[in-house]
């Protein structure tokens, strides 16, 4: 005698309803994967650590300005931390920076600047850019945590906002700089 399988119309539903959910769950990661992955312009976003090496470092303080070459005892410890700020992420910022308040940061704030022998790519496919420079101080005209970018004399009016500078700010502070 032959066995035949009776399936109710609720349980076929339900199995379509689970494999509609999965597929879906499926399809919502591929996009946010390839959406990170593309805007990023790397396959393992998650675990992309910005390394660059500086030639020199520049700290601004006050409108002071002290150059560090890599033979500095304070040089490693502030690449790490500025490696480690950039490497917390960031996103474009909504404003653009006049002459004005270029020159009250520079002479108000507290600025690292790093200087590389070759561009360095940021992720999310920011133009390859020789100059970094970070404002780790107090606020001007509502700015902080920025991170502008340059490969001539002009800085790219349009920053970047980190979503940390903390690090920065710990080891100028250990080093004597003041944040």
């Amino acid at each position: 005698m032959a066995r035949t399988m009776h399936h109710s119309a609720q349980t076929a539903a339900g199995g379509n309803i689970l494999g509609l959910l999965i597929a879906g769950v499926l399809v919502f990661g591929g996009f946010f994967y390839g959406y990170k992955a593309l805007t990023t312009g790397e396959w393992l976003w998650w675990q992309a650590r910005f390394t660059a090496q500086p030639q020199r470092l520049i700290i601004l303080n006050q409108g002071t300005r002290i150059e560090l070459t890599a033979d500095d005892p304070r040089f490693a410890e502030l690449t790490q931390a500025l490696n480690e700020a950039i490497s917390s992420g960031y996103y474009f910022a909504s404003f653009g920076v006049s002459e004005r308040t270029w020159q009250r940061l520079e002479q108000n704030s507290l600025l690292l600047e790093a200087v590389y022998a070759a561009p360095v790519r940021l992720r999310g496919g920011i133009a390859p850019t020789q100059r970094l420079r970070v404002q780790i101080g107090a606020s001007v005209d509502g700015i902080t945590r920025t991170l502008f970018r340059s490969n001539t004399d002009a800085w790219d009016r349009l920053p970047l906002i980190l979503n940390t500078v903390e690090p920065l700010r710990a080891a100028l502070t250990r080093l004597g700089f003041g944040a």
